[in-house]
């Protein structure tokens, strides 16, 4: 029996499933490792304005969410009034 383990490798002949669910994950560490390192590369400044801005630093986890997730963000901490702000006079 043929299987192609991932995409653009090469097929090879294989009986065992485990081997072939184990070489794919293999092959996609590195693109979830990049991602986890964006991701803290953008989560982390956002819990850190979150913080300077007296809100809750846990509504920097949207910046996970896929396609909307950093323009809600950005919404919220501009449209929305922050505690630490100084009263204009």
């Amino acid at each position: 029996m043929i299987v192609i383990a991932w995409i653009g490798v090469r097929p090879k002949a294989c009986d065992d499933k485990r081997q072939i669910v184990l070489g794919g994950v293999m092959m996609m560490f590195p693109d979830i490792l990049q991602a986890a390192i964006v991701g803290m590369m953008i989560a982390i400044p956002a819990i850190l304005i979150y913080k300077k801005a007296g809100l809750n630093p846990a509504w920097a986890a949207l910046v996970f969410l896929p396609i909307f997730g950093l323009l809600i963000v950005f919404m919220q901490l501009a449209l929305q009034a922050w505690p630490h702000a100084k009263k204009e006079r």
